[in-house]
Formats: structure tokens, C-alpha cells, sequence
């Protein structure tokens, strides 16, 4: 595979009948791509990205690593292989018992609200966040 940076000018769905897409990019020219990867890219902006050559046709496998940056040394990186792309940074944080809690029953309440079709009312609301916080009593927060 190839590494280089590009700036795009077009991006193009699949022409009726083919499979993929493309990209048109100042310096590279035409690059095919999926279309589940097309929505990644934007008119106008720079990325950096891998590909691979065959018969002449460049193919988009994925974007390359950002450059290094001063920031990229703050944080634990700890566990993440050096060649993987974009790697998820992994956040550290101490969170108490009632905070979790509180979390718990926020998503359970949220979820309700969303999807009831009954009225939503106090009384029911406050019968539902003291059940939750039953459950995460019995639960979770054991």
C-alpha cells in the first residue's frame, strides 16, 4: 500500500451498473471507493490516506495516521498498537458510586420518556427513578 496526502475535489457514487465509487483528487487523480466508505470524504478537504495500485487503478483502503502531533504525548495510549490506525484514546476516570447510579437511572428514565406512548406525568416519573434505583440496589451497586 501507498501512503499520500490528497485534497478532494469530487466525490462520486457508483455509476449505474458498477460497484464502486470514486474520488477525484488534485494529486492522484481518480481513487475508487466503496460506497460505505464515500460518506468519509468532503469536498474541498485534505486527508492523508492509504491505497492500493492494480492495472493502473489507485483503490482507497483507509485513512492513514494523522502526523504527529506535541499533543498526541498527553494521555495513556498504553495497549494500542503503534501500526493501528486512529486509535480510540482510552479515558481514566474515577466515578463514584452515586454518579454511576445516577447514570443508570438516567438512561432507563430517558429510555422510557422516548418510547412511551402513555402521557408522561410526575407521578409516574418518580415511580419509575425509585424502581431503577431499586434495581441498581439489587444490581450493580452490590
Amino acid at each position: 500500500m501507498t501512503t499520500a496526502p490528497v485534497t478532494v475535489e469530487f466525490v462520486n457514487p457508483p455509476k449505474e451498473g458498477k460497484k464502486m465509487g470514486s474520488i477525484k483528487t488534485q494529486e492522484l487523480g481518480t481513487i475508487f471507493v466503496w460506497p460505505n466508505q464515500l460518506s468519509i470524504f468532503k469536498q474541498g478537504h485534505h486527508y492523508t490516506i492509504e491505497y492500493s495500485e492494480a492495472n493502473g487503478f489507485k483503490k482507497f483502503e483507509k485513512m492513514a495516521p494523522p502526523p504527529p502531533s506535541p499533543e498526541d504525548n498527553i494521555g495513556d495510549t498504553a495497549g494500542f498498537p503503534e501500526h493501528e490506525l486512529l486509535p480510540a484514546r482510552t479515558v481514566k476516570a474515577h466515578v463514584d458510586a452515586t454518579l454511576q447510579e445516577h447514570i443508570f437511572v438516567c438512561g432507563i428514565v430517558n429510555n422510557w420518556v422516548s418510547r412511551t406512548d402513555s402521557e408522561v406525568t410526575q407521578s409516574k416519573l418518580i415511580a419509575l427513578v425509585n424502581a431503577s434505583r431499586v434495581v441498581w440496589a439489587q444490581t450493580f451497586g452490590k
